[in-house]
């Protein structure tokens, strides 16, 4: 390449000063190179995106009269970790510009050319990717891929490496390679394919040239529409924003929000503390748990809080590594958390006090701890519940989905992209993966490539075979994700905060739960800035600090404060709000006959019927004929009739008894 002119040159030495001034600012930016003619669609999925990251998007007229330097110096001080040119900006930008962004003593800028088309100019492409690119070529057919493929021993696809996932979008030419490449000297540059039976059309390609890395993108095509709004769509979504996605994660590093690790959990539901509970044996799972390293929380029905065995309750008290214990519910009289027609708001609130209650009582009578987190009988509550959640303590619900029962799922692709929100009441809902079905590894290496935790449940029938049930899934799980750290529900919320490295070295915090335990892993002083979103109609009682009542500051619905953490310490925040539960007078008695009658059947079904063939094949026969649901409804409609058929039929039987006791000691005194 020739040599800078003067003015060029002076422009450079403009930009690397401004960028040293960037060091002390928060900013982390993506730079939008485009054209007066550029799609503005474009820029309006890149802000999506760059929000989604924690990245600030700017942008620039490669047409400007000003010129594109001129235009960064308006912006003010910049921290510039990726550039993304559109195609037909390719002409007006400064070839080194890639070099004239970075900040003095920081790595070069990787560069990504978005939405090339057959119009783009092949000259361009040829400089830009130092001839590794000789065109983008109009294809023979109308191009219908079947799948997405991922290029193996690659730095930027992690867990993802080698994996196939279904294609939903389309290239609108084929990026053509020069002779030559790949070879010897020169690895397959392509990132990302899509497959179709008898082609292959590069989606994401990599060139290392003078100017540093330099990717680039052909315009796609959404083909498939019909997963949008599926909660099961996670492979779909992901492969929709695959090429920006991998580019994004792979320039911002550290300075994109994340997690501080890798976190896992396994949940039962419905077991009491007794042995066996149906097909779980908790010594064996205990074994499981060791050799595999895996951690099992039970969703305890709070109805249950006084038939514990003690010899079970020794066991969670000595491994509470392995075991955990979080809510289910409270008496989990069929979905009690759902429609308010049938279940008011009034008596859902009373539930949950009466759970918290009964939880309590269950801690004096075990010494066991438990998680004051959620798992909703047979589906997730309406969002006013989650609210009620929130107003007294819980950390957060885990269930199948994560949006509540009277709202609509997003249509929103980047929405699957996280097992967690705090969109609805504010209250952290996490959704977790069904053993009902099998779970989808592709669907893991995704959440694993993410950061996100990894969830699952099921019921005391996973084991009717094998106590080994869920260890395959463990051994994956820990091979994809070798420092995964398995936990209850308690201690994953409390460490389920997203975090960013800011241009100082700081960093900053989305708090997500009530609770955080925040750890410092630099060897010097840093400090957090942590943010905590707060609905419009929430409360706040108390904020502590390691215990200490703290005062943040309060900005446009939001709650900010600065800690100051020493090398790998820790601190911990909680913020609580004010209700009016008083655990001294909440009455945790077994008052209902409904819920007592539906608890005992249910144990008959998990300890004994699913321990014979026959009385499995009962339970499945029941509910794969809806059996529940006519028991709801004869429960609902027809509870008084069929009350009071039952106190006539106690009467008459309680009259012939006492009519044939007189009858004998007539025939005897005769």
């Amino acid at each position: 390449m020739q040599e800078l002119p003067l003015r060029h040159l002076l422009s450079a030495i403009a930009l690397a000063i401004l960028m040293g001034l960037a060091t002390t600012s928060r900013a982390q930016d993506v730079l939008w190179v485009h054209t007066r003619t550029s799609n503005p669609e474009d820029e309006r999925q890149l802000r999506h995106l760059t929000d989604f990251e924690g990245l600030r998007l700017q942008t620039v007229d490669a047409q400007a009269a000003d010129g594109v330097i001129a235009q960064l110096r308006q912006l003010g001080p910049l921290h510039v970790l990726a550039i993304i040119a559109s195609a037909d900006s390719l002409p007006s930008i400064d070839p080194r510009i890639q070099a004239l962004v970075r900040s003095p003593g920081g790595p070069v800028v990787p560069l990504l050319v978005f939405g090339i088309t057959v119009e783009t100019g092949p000259r361009q492409l040829q400089q830009w990717s130092g001839n590794m690119i000789r065109a983008c070529e109009a294809p023979k057919s109308a191009i219908a891929p079947k799948l997405l493929r991922f290029a193996t021993d690659t730095p930027h696809a992690g867990t993802l490496s080698g994996l196939d996932l279904p294609a939903v979008t389309a290239p609108a030419c084929t990026l053509s390679l020069a002779s030559g490449v790949p070879g010897p000297s020169r690895p397959n540059p392509s990132l990302l394919t899509a497959v179709s039976a008898d082609d292959r059309q590069p989606v994401l390609l990599a060139a290392r040239t003078p100017s540093g890395e330099v990717f680039f993108v052909p315009r796609l095509k959404l083909i498939d529409r019909s997963w949008i709004g599926k909660p099961s769509s996670l492979p779909e979504a992901f492969s929709s924003l695959a090429p920006m996605l991998l580019f994004l994660t792979y320039a911002g590093g550290s300075y994109t929000w994340h997690l501080d690790g890798h976190y896992a959990n396994f949940t039962i539901d419905d077991p009491w503390l007794t042995e066996p509970y149906g097909n779980l044996d908790y010594h064996g799972l205990l074994a499981e748990m060791e050799r595999h390293n895996f951690h099992t929380t039970i969703a305890f029905v709070p109805w249950n809080y006084d038939r514990s065995v003690p010899s079970v309750a020794s066991l969670f008290r000595q491994h509470p590594n392995r075991f955990s214990i979080c809510i289910h519910g409270n008496n989990h009289a069929h979905r009690e958390f759902a429609d308010y027609a049938h279940d008011p708001l009034s008596q859902q609130i009373a539930d949950i006090k009466q759970s918290v209650a009964r939880m309590e009582r269950f801690h004096g009578l075990t010494g066991i701890e438990y998680d004051r987190f959620m798992v909703f009988p047979h589906g997730i509550a309406p969002e006013a519940t989650l609210a009620a959640l929130k107003t007294y303590g819980f950390l957060g619900t885990a269930n199948s989905l994560n949006v509540p029962f009277d709202r609509p799922f997003p249509l929103d692709p980047l929405f699957l992209l996280r097992p967690y929100t705090t969109s609805y009441a504010g209250l952290l809902s996490l959704s977790r993966y069904s053993f009902a079905a099998p779970v989808s590894t592709t669907d893991l290496a995704i959440q694993s490539f993410l950061g996100n935790p990894l969830l699952f449940y099921a019921h005391q029938d996973l084991f009717r075979d094998s106590i080994h049930a869920f260890s395959p899934i463990a051994d994956v799980v820990n091979r994809m994700q070798p420092d995964t750290q398995w936990a209850g529900f308690g201690d994953i919320s409390k460490h389920l905060y997203q975090t960013r490295k800011r241009a100082d070295g700081d960093y900053d915090v989305r708090m997500l739960s009530n609770e955080l335990a925040i750890t410092n892993h630099d060897p010097t002083t840093r400090n957090f800035y942590i943010q905590l979103d707060e609905p419009s109609n929430s409360s706040i009682a108390d904020i502590l600090v390691d215990g200490v009542p703290a005062a943040p500051q309060k900005k446009s619905g939001s709650l900010s404060l600065q800690l100051a953490i020493p090398p790998h310490g820790t601190r911990t925040l909680q913020i609580d709000s004010p209700n009016d539960l008083d655990l001294q007078h909440q009455p945790i008695g077994k008052s209902s006959v409904v819920a007592y009658l539906l608890r005992q059947v249910s144990d008959f079904r998990d300890i004994y019927l699913s321990t014979h063939s026959w009385g499995r094949d009962l339970v499945s026969s029941y509910y794969a004929n809806h059996g529940e649901a006519v028991e709801l409804y004869i429960e609902r409609k027809m509870l008084i009739p069929a009350a009071v058929t039952g106190l006539a039929l106690t009467i008459l039987c309680c009259e012939i008894v006492r009519r044939r006791r007189r009858h004998a000691v007539t025939h005897r005194a005769i």
